[in-house]
């Protein structure tokens, strides 16, 4: 916001549902909310709003989505950068999205609970929650029926997803109002902890550039998406999810496109913006820093 708007003065304010959040205290302000489950968690993040003269709102995990995208009548003079609810709610189911896209694209034949014998599909499988919203551990592969029958229990609302064996990519991209890409980063996978890269190569993949842009008209795609694809040993690629948010690794995508977070903003507001070129060829590696504070401050 300083960057765009360099004669106003503007803050970054940060809401957690945890006291000790390292987000807290790098943001210019920070303040403590009820969980995304509790009725009034929107109330309290308009009241919040109000008090700091907010512009701009980007959530940024998959339970916050449906919850902001459902209630845009109540952000009155504040932008949402976010996918329609229609979307979202595709993106979040993830039977439902296999059902929507697999005619235009390659995925894996996903359904519910265990595997029919009528059903065509080589072990291994993996099985996984068929929500974004529910709480999971992410998900478990499975080599026989047995294996399944006994794993399947741990899950709430569990489907099964043929295995593809490849190598994982994240695609980090940003889509104007009329779902055309500003900026599309393709990164390989390379170290993954926690279901988060670690290490990623930025991969100028013209495939996947494509693929992308398709998927973004096809899901009418506004603001920030990560979009996860897997190619397998024949190299086609898979698709596997698409998250409408930033994405838990996107410092790999900020290296090698700096002007991410500019753009975002310039989407959000409607300015002018042209796609955004990134540097490719290049290995970005996390690491953990620490934030500490005295508990009375």
């Amino acid at each position: 916001m300083k960057y765009i708007f360099p004669n106003e003065k503007h803050n970054v304010i940060v809401t957690e549902s945890y006291e000790y959040s390292p987000s807290l205290y790098y943001a210019d302000k920070g303040f403590i909310v009820p969980p995304i489950t509790d009725k009034n968690y929107i109330n309290d993040i308009i009241k919040i709003c109000d008090q700091e003269k907010i512009l701009f709102i980007l959530p940024t995990k998959d339970t916050e989505l449906i919850k902001f995208a459902g209630n845009l009548n109540l952000f009155k003079g504040i932008k949402l950068l976010l996918s329609s609810l229609e979307t979202i709610v595709v993106c979040e189911d993830k039977l439902n999205f296999y059902e929507e896209l697999k005619k235009d694209f390659n995925l894996p034949k996903t359904f519910i609970g265990t595997l029919s014998k009528k059903i065509k599909i080589k072990w291994p499988v993996i099985i996984k929650e068929r929500g974004k919203g529910i709480e999971t551990s992410g998900y478990n592969v499975c080599r026989n029926q047995e294996e399944l029958n006994y794993t399947i229990k741990s899950y709430k609302y569990p489907i099964v997803q043929e295995y593809i064996e490849g190598q994982e990519y994240t695609v980090d991209c940003i889509f104007n109002a009329d779902n055309s890409p500003i900026c599309i980063v393709p990164r390989k996978r390379l170290k993954i902890r926690q279901y988060v890269s670690d290490v990623g190569l930025v991969d100028r993949d013209d495939e996947l550039i494509n693929l992308t842009k398709k998927l973004g008209k096809r899901l009418k795609l506004t603001g920030p998406a990560n979009i996860q694809w897997i190619k397998n040993s024949d190299n086609i690629p898979f698709l596997i999810e698409v998250n409408p948010r930033i994405s838990g690794g996107l410092q790999i995508s900020l290296a090698a496109c700096p002007d991410f977070i500019k753009a975002l903003i310039q989407v959000a507001f409607n300015m002018s913006t042209n796609e955004l070129e990134f540097y490719d060829d290049i290995v970005v590696m996390k690491y953990d820093s620490v934030v500490s504070k005295k508990i009375n401050e």
